[in-house]
């Protein structure tokens, strides 16, 4: 085909950039069965945080995180429902972690770099939930260059 011919037999065709990737290493950590213990329920989030394999709640977790200076992100499939960052907040608020740490937090919709915590990956299936400790996520980092 001619460049003229070429032109017009693609105009129809939208060029999507793709999302710029975020490669800032950080720890991911999924919602529903990891921070917050119940099942995903898209209208309402009632019941307690998780308890850690550390011996604290995710709450006091995503504390010691924010302290030492490590990004967080929550993804979760709520991130893409309506009003669904609203109600994770809202819990988090109402389970008492401070609203500074909770304006730092993202919640990204599409699939961030760095180290998940998530109650449905294959090794939580069988073993549990595992949340790793601040120094083998300062270790990470280090690795990783942060």
């Amino acid at each position: 085909m001619r460049d003229a011919e070429t032109k017009e037999h693609f105009k129809h065709i939208r060029v999507e950039r793709t999302p710029k990737i975020d490669l800032t290493p950080s720890v991911i950590i999924d919602f529903d069965g990891t921070i917050y213990a119940g099942e995903f329920d898209e209208k309402s989030i009632i019941g307690d945080p998780v308890i850690t394999n550390l011996g604290c709640s995710s709450i006091v977790y995503l504390r010691k995180l924010n302290k030492e200076g490590i990004p967080i992100k929550i993804f979760s499939c709520r991130n893409i429902h309506p009003n669904g960052v609203i109600l994770m907040k809202a819990w988090l608020k109402g389970n008492g972690l401070e609203s500074e740490i909770i304006h730092s937090i993202e919640f990204p919709t599409h699939k961030p770099y760095g180290i998940y915590i998530d109650d449905n990956c294959a090794l939580a299936l069988k073993y549990g939930v595992y949340f790793p400790t601040i120094d083998e996520i300062k270790e990470w980092l280090k690795q990783k260059g942060k």
